[in-house]
């Protein structure tokens, strides 16, 4: 029996290696290794589990009706066609590629520049996306999802590197266009501080001069890079004015200068002071329509008086108590400057003189404003002939007239106009106060406002007279005029506008002689008088009576000298 055990041995060491080196394939057919896998085989039904069973029809029945979906589903509208056509060089025809071509809802002036080309976008903030872009053969097309469906007609514009930007006014949908692009010049612009340093991140501006009628070509912008530097590019020749800004400096413009002249500027910036402020108010009242004034040392000494830009500090639901300022920048070219904080309702605060350091820099100031028991508010109701109220936003633009009986100085006086007309502190004191309205005949009331009170009054409004007034020729004259009683020049509303013109000092909007004239509006009963103001014509001023609701008209010759 022994010597079988050697002989068993290899037996069974031979069989293992037929096993190992002849094993079965897993995919043959005879094997009878039933995996969970094998058994979840969908091609192999008999052999599959009733829980992968279940599964495969949970599958079968879910595509089932996903196809069902797709086929009762619509097919996709076609995209609308907004604008297409091509961009081309002015001068040869030939094609302009990688243009930008983009719209902007459609407003006078027309022409005129694009937006995006009047300032950068804010930092950490993106570009808008490109409505489309020229190909190498300068065509372009615009489409917009079906859902947007053809709106109004819309102003289009095409800029490029080293061309002038193009501009169609009042562009219909699906229209096919061509832009023409002359070549521009650039304007090279280094930023520096006092010292000649380069100043990084200054944002350049370039828009027309006084009389450049168009801003094709005259406006753009730029920022500057580490070396101080940036190009201004798009320009064509004309007067451009040139600012640099950046929030460590004043702004400082150059020009007019024209672009095809000088290539190349420097601009200097002046190092700025800059002020923040913390005001809170000393009883918990709302801080209302804060403001700045400050004047520096030396001579000539600067001075600005400015509207504080707030924001509350703390949830939007509690009273604006305590507020943050914006910065405010004060030149640093002078030794010091005294700042002045006002907010209505509130005594004048006037902190020590602040420094101004050579170089610039910046401060928080923290502001507790005292109440001031001398001021009160006035509020003033409107009414129509007819007893029924009047919001004071319908009586149209204009401020309202303010003026002391006690002859004192009033200074800035803040006001907010919706339902009603309200002054939050105004001194103590008799007032007359104006309104003037193209609906109505000028309104004006005399009251007495007391400190410590509620000072409330109605003001009744009564119709408008107007005049109508046509100017007679024999030739083709454009006439400047304007309106007069008791030696005073009166402004009025041209019939169907909302801001009156012809205040002291100027005339009325001019009218062509024999196009049947213009009605003006917004005057009180009495007598007013017509003069012809261009002294290179002819005509007798007149004198007509306006009737309160009613039109008069009123005919004047005028010629040539």
């Amino acid at each position: 029996m022994n010597r079988l055990w050697p002989i068993l041995a290899f037996a069974a060491a031979a069989i293992v290696i037929a096993v190992l080196l002849l094993g079965g394939d897993p995919d043959d057919g005879d094997s009878l290794d039933m995996t969970e896998d094998y058994l979840e085989d969908e091609k192999n039904p008999e052999l599959m589990t009733s829980e992968a069973a279940k599964r495969k029809r949970e599958r079968d029945a879910e595509e089932a009706r996903r196809k069902a979906d797709d086929a009762a589903r619509p097919p996709p509208a076609k995209p609308i066609l907004m604008l297409q056509g091509v961009v081309v060089d002015d001068e040869t025809g030939s094609p302009v590629a990688g243009a930008t071509i983009s719209t902007e809802a459609q407003r006078q002036p027309c022409p005129r520049s694009p937006q995006h080309l009047h300032a950068p976008p804010a930092r950490g903030m993106r570009q808008s996306s490109v409505a489309a872009t020229s190909g190498p053969d300068g065509r372009f097309t615009m489409t917009l999802p079906a859902y947007w469906g053809p709106k109004d007609a819309f102003d289009a514009f095409a800029t490029a590197p080293g061309r002038v930007p193009a501009m169609l006014c009042a562009q219909p949908w699906g229209g096919d266009v061509t832009f023409r692009l002359p070549k521009a010049l650039k304007l090279k612009v280094r930023v520096a501080d006092q010292h000649g340093r380069p100043v990084l991140g200054a944002i350049v501006r370039a828009k027309p001069d006084e009389g450049v009628k168009t801003d094709l070509g005259h406006v753009g912008h730029a920022m500057s890079d580490e070396h101080g530097y940036c190009e201004i590019d798009g320009l064509l020749p004309g007067d451009i004015l040139v600012t640099a800004d950046h929030a460590e400096f004043m702004p400082t413009t150059e020009g007019p200068l024209d672009p095809f002249v000088r290539k190349e500027i420097e601009i200097r910036l002046l190092p700025a002071m800059r002020f923040t402020f913390k005001l809170r108010s000393d009883d918990g009242s709302e801080i209302k329509n804060p403001t700045l004034q400050w004047t520096t040392d030396g001579m000539p000494p600067h001075d600005s008086l400015l509207v504080m830009p707030v924001t509350p500090n703390g949830p939007p639901s509690a009273p604006r108590a305590e507020v943050n300022s914006t910065a405010v920048r004060v030149p640093c070219d002078h030794g010091f400057v005294q700042l002045e904080l006002k907010a209505d309702g509130f005594e004048a605060m006037r902190p020590p003189p602040e420094p101004l350091p050579k170089e610039g820099g910046e401060k928080e100031i923290i502001a507790v404003l005292v109440r001031d028991t001398s001021l009160a508010p006035l509020k003033l109701s409107f009414q129509d002939p007819d007893g029924k109220p009047v919001p004071y936003a319908d009586l149209g633009a204009g401020p309202p007239s303010i003026t002391s009986l006690d002859g004192k100085e009033i200074g800035s006086v803040t006001f907010t106009g919706g339902e009603t007309l309200n002054f939050d502190s105004l001194p103590a004191g008799r007032y007359r106060i104006g309104k003037r309205s193209a609906t109505y005949a000028p309104a004006e009331v005399d009251l007495e406002v007391r400190a410590g009170e509620t000072n409330e009054v109605t003001v009744k409004l009564k119709p408008t007279a107007k005049l109508k007034v046509i100017f007679r020729s024999s030739e083709q004259i454009t006439v400047r005029f304007r309106l007069r009683r008791s030696g005073r020049i009166l402004p009025a509303f041209p019939e169907g506008g909302l801001t009156p013109t012809g205040a002291e000092g100027s005339g009325l909007q001019p009218l062509r002689a024999g196009e049947g004239g213009a009605v003006f509006t917004g005057l009180s009963a009495g007598q007013v008088t017509v003069d012809v103001t261009d002294p290179t014509l002819v005509a007798e001023a007149k004198t007509v009576s306006l009737r309160e609701g009613e039109t008069t008209e009123v005919e004047i010759d005028v010629r040539k000298r």
